[in-house]
């Protein structure tokens, strides 16, 4: 029943799985709409044109994540995205590197925040957003898209300064990506997310050196970082820090501990998970051989002989 949706303003979220009968929903939006959440819904392509055409002139948040509209859907979306819109999440769509190029060409100009992670979008797509991302977007979430070194050097070059969001994980974009990366990074950066991308101790080494001073969360987890790149970031982690992740990055009893005793002391959140099995010892006496700090709050570590 639609009846009642004229009244609706601020947010309409479809959870329900709509099939392909129940697709004329998309015409009884109302005009004042100003969020919309239809993700995991299997619009597939046919939805997202309809969608397209009957997008209200004033919406600002706009969730199509999980629908599979494909490279064809998102260049039907693309072409008609309200110009008031400024948060977009369209991923896990597979749109490829084709529907990356599309989208990026039309993002409207107040955009703030984009989510396009799981998207297949390689180097391509992101040499296409690099080019048309606006100036105004504040967090950027480009995960799980192969786009490599080249992708991610592209990217550097193209961040908004006022950036204050990334999350760049699970890219492979290795030693070069994370040197090319760290050049660039914009001062008012808050949360960088760099997990999964093979940087090694060679490209943690570049980035801890270039981390903004008022980062408060960085999660650099799975990198195969090392003791040599432990030694790095652990001298040059921003004071302000609030969370730290650097689960299974090869790191021993002894590497934890040099961590814990480093750690700045507005840190909350600490994840060294993948270090050292405590077993018997158990998890308190743990907690005191690594030396935790009382600020710490929240933390994990254990997982992994050493």
């Amino acid at each position: 029943d639609y009846g009642g949706w004229e009244s609706v303003r601020w947010r309409l979220s479809l959870r329900l799985k709509i099939s392909d009968h129940q697709l004329d929903c998309f015409n009884k939006l109302p005009a004042g709409l100003t969020e919309l959440d239809i993700a995991n819904n299997g619009i597939n392509v046919d939805g997202a044109r309809i969608l397209a055409d009957k997008l209200p002139a004033g919406l600002m948040t706009l969730n199509i994540s999980y629908n599979d509209i494909g490279t064809e859907g998102t260049y039907a979306l693309a072409g008609k995205l309200p110009a008031a819109l400024m948060e977009l999440n369209i991923a896990y769509n597979g749109i490829g590197s084709e529907g990356a190029y599309a989208l990026a060409g039309k993002l409207p100009a107040g955009l703030k925040t984009l989510d396009t992670s799981c998207n297949h979008i390689g180097k391509e797509g992101a040499q296409a957003f690099a080019n048309k991302l606006p100036a105004g977007v504040t967090k950027l979430r480009i995960c799980d898209n192969g786009i490599g070194s080249e992708g991610a050097t592209a990217l550097a070059k193209c961040l908004p300064v006022g950036l204050t969001s990334l999350n760049i994980a699970h890219n492979g974009i290795g030693v070069d990506g994370a040197r090319a990366l760290a050049d660039k990074l914009p001062e008012r950066l808050l949360e960088l997310d760099i997990a999964r991308n093979g940087i090694g101790s060679e490209g943690a080494c570049a980035l801890v050196g270039k981390l903004p001073a008022g980062l408060t969360k960085l999660i650099i987890s799975y990198n195969f970082i090392n003791r040599g790149g432990l030694s790095a970031l652990k001298d040059k982690l921003p004071e302000g820090l609030t969370e730290l992740d650097v689960s299974y990055n090869g790191i021993d009893k002894e590497g934890a501990h040099s961590l814990t005793e480093k750690l700045p002391a507005t840190v909350t959140k600490l994840n060294i998970w993948g270090t050292y099995e405590f077993g018997e010892a158990g998890f308190s006496k743990a907690e005191k051989e690594l030396g935790v700090p009382h600020t710490v709050t929240e933390y994990r570590f254990g997982g992994a002989r050493a």
